[in-house]
């Protein structure tokens, strides 16, 4: 019993300082990113991005109205008739 809780133990231990160099890590590349570096350096990294004029998108409908735009119509877009009822009454309708 004592030589499980000792490897249990041991287990824990690694797993914390495999956490703690994770840690270290981690915060040293965000100290390194945003901390140490000169203007000209976080410009590079993180460019702003300056527009001139705003972008405009302009669609044109007019090939719509083109005869051979309306030849090619699909027919499922003209009014579906209704089927006549197909299998049991609905016993909830009044």
């Amino acid at each position: 019993m004592a030589l499980v809780l000792t490897q249990q133990k041991k287990k824990e231990r690694i797993l914390i300082i495999i956490l703690a160099i994770v840690l270290l890590i981690t915060f040293f590349n965000i100290w390194r990113a945003f901390f140490s570096r000169s203007e000209e350096e976080k410009t590079i990294l993180f460019p702003k991005i300056k527009r001139e004029t705003p972008i405009s998108i302009k669609l044109n409908f007019s090939v719509f109205e083109n005869d051979k735009w309306k030849a090619l119509s699909p027919n499922y877009l003209k009014e579906i008739k209704a089927q006549p009822n197909i299998g049991k009454e609905n016993p909830f309708s009044e």
